[in-house]
């Protein structure tokens, strides 16, 4: 518990003495199916839910049991269904990962059942079967405080206003015009096929794409289809925007023309608030942010940009209450960077028990070639799932971990009570350019320490490891030659290595990923596997079946 910088601690001890835990439970049901929609005026498969592009947000509170019926509509193919930053503790059978938590399901559906113990704030769920929350298998998860008095986000926090006027929740997305399934087989041929950039921006599943540029397939695109999606305010008000980068390759820079905002959570947690004119997310990551609506009544061009690649623009307009339904008048803006995110400061102190690490894990991720296929191995070990289909958890569970081979399953052992640093290292790609990666772990909150260039060594980077207040975080980025800035004004494309320390408390049983959130990244081998071993719960009875489950199941019992 110390884990979450002192605050679920605090939090429990309040849920005694006034039952803020007993929460409701909210049942949610999920059809998933493909469809041809163009989002962006470009006619392409996509994944629908409940006949929606994207999906409705889920609206719970804290300490609410939320129960999601999945209702498989596919044609062919099997899914999961990932939280991304709900630590399932206790429940680590929910968490969503193909044979590793769970077997995927077909047409048969599947119910997941949790506790959402997590702070109020943003989240988001997504497909985990392959890449298809690139296709818009994906949506919002917006956490309440358990009780209203509580404050905005239930910590009844002075340094932001207590309530609000409105808000507004926005998936952004980068585009592609392929389906992730084309382009992981890409990445997985012999000869490799990169997937490229993007082809536009997707506010909420709406973006606008340049028809003349659809050269080899221009029937499948409509100017009028897709357009510039409008967000409303009034002026005067105040307004909470809950941003979500749920994209597949690129980092996104979100900015409106005339106005700061104020950054106050990042990844569910509570920050010292922060003005900027950009909100720089890196993918899988949330930030809670205020918008004062103090500029003329007007329309007022909203500009998303993609960074560290070829730059793709989308735009959407803030458009206040009584303005002319029209586009701005200014020119679409071009931010500067104002805000480097390795700044971000915790409003919560390191607890003193965690000053000290216990146990300590290097990950250095680089790019090389294997029989003919370019992966992305960790220690030079590309993740692949043990031969047989059997979840991990079950090896775990039935004690047997000893058949893995960890030259191909990576994994690192932990315990209740270990305090755990992870040291990661980005290394050159293929092309001797080193990328920036989006690291996101499950299962864990983690604080992020620092971040540094070329290789970590912890007595010559002592000054640059925040050991006061460091960010609760469940993604973070490790930056070509240490941080943001660094990274993106250094114009030699050969830039020095990166590392970033994490830290994180062991203690909550189960077998935990840590990949690269940029989709093709994943694909190619990016992960390895924490598993906690000590506790985890015998699994539930409804699961779907795969591989050895049935036997070891007979065998235990």
């Amino acid at each position: 518990m110390v884990a979450f910088g002192g605050w679920l601690v605090c939090v429990l001890s309040l849920c005694i003495a006034a039952s803020y835990c007993l929460g409701e439970e909210i049942s949610v049901e999920l059809t998933v199916s493909h469809e041809f929609r163009a989002p962006d005026g470009f006619t392409r498969r996509v994944v629908t839910v409940n006949g929606m592009f994207p999906a409705d947000p889920i609206r719970v509170k804290q300490w609410d049991e939320l129960v999601v019926r999945v209702r498989n509509k596919f044609a062919s193919d099997t899914t999961t269904i990932h939280f991304h930053g709900i630590n399932m503790n206790g429940t680590p059978f929910m968490d969503g990962v193909p044979y590793i938590s769970q077997c995927p399901f077909g047409p048969e559906g599947f119910t997941y059942k949790f506790t959402v113990k997590e702070h109020p704030g943003t989240y988001f769920w997504h497909g985990h079967q392959s890449e298809t929350r690139v296709d818009g298998l994906a949506g919002a998860i917006i956490v309440d405080p358990p009780q209203k008095d509580l404050g905005l986000f239930g910590d009844n926090r002075t340094d932001i206003p207590s309530e609000i006027d409105g808000e507004h929740t926005i998936l952004l997305t980068d585009w592609y015009h392929d389906d992730s399934e084309n382009i992981v087989v890409g990445l997985e041929s012999n000869p490799f096929i990169w997937a490229g950039d993007p082809q536009s921006i997707l506010y909420n599943g709406v973006g606008s794409f340049n028809c003349s540029e659809a050269i080899l397939t221009p029937s499948r695109c409509n100017q009028t289809n897709g357009g510039i999606p409008v967000f409303e305010v009034e002026k005067g008000k105040t307004y909470l925007l809950r941003l979500i980068s749920a994209g597949s390759l690129d980092w996104l820079s979100f900015g409106i023309d005339g106005h700061e905002v104020t950054l106050v959570q990042a990844d569910g947690h509570p920050i010292k608030p922060v003005n900027v004119t950009t909100v720089e997310m890196n993918l899988g990551q949330r930030y809670d942010v205020i918008l004062e609506a103090d500029q003329p009544e007007g329309n007022y061009w909203i500009n998303t940009v993609t960074r560290f690649r070829k730059e793709v623009s989308g735009l959407a307009i803030l458009r206040y209450k009584g303005a002319t339904e029209e586009m701005p008048k200014n020119d679409v803006p071009v931010f500067d960077f104002d805000f480097d995110p390795s700044e971000i400061r915790s409003r919560s102190k390191l607890p003193e028990d965690m000053k000290q690490h216990k146990k300590e894990f290097k990950l250095s991720a680089n790019q090389k070639w294997v029989d003919g296929h370019l992966v992305w191995p960790v220690n030079n070990i590309p993740f692949a799932l043990p031969e047989g289909g059997t979840p991990l958890i079950y090896h775990a569970f039935y004690d047997k971990l000893g058949e893995i081979d960890r030259n191909k399953t990576q994994f690192f052992e932990v315990n209740a009570g270990d305090v755990v640093d992870l040291v990661i290292e980005n290394l050159p790609a293929s092309n001797n350019v080193v990328e920036q990666h989006a690291w996101h772990l499950h299962g864990y909150h983690f604080y992020v320490l620092g971040r540094g260039p070329g290789k970590f060594n912890r007595t010559k980077h002592a000054d640059l490891l925040n050991l006061v207040d460091p960010p609760l975080r469940d993604t973070a980025t490790v930056f070509p030659n240490g941080t943001m800035l660094a990274a993106y004004e250094e114009e030699d494309l050969n830039k020095p290595s990166g590392w970033t320390l994490l830290r994180f408390l062991g203690g909550n049983p189960g077998v935990w990923p840590m990949h690269c959130h940029m989709a093709w990244h994943a694909a190619m081998r990016m992960q390895v596997l924490f598993i906690d071993k000590e506790g985890i719960p015998k699994p539930p009875q409804d699961l779907p079946e795969c591989g050895k489950m049935e036997e070891w199941e007979k065998q235990y019992n």
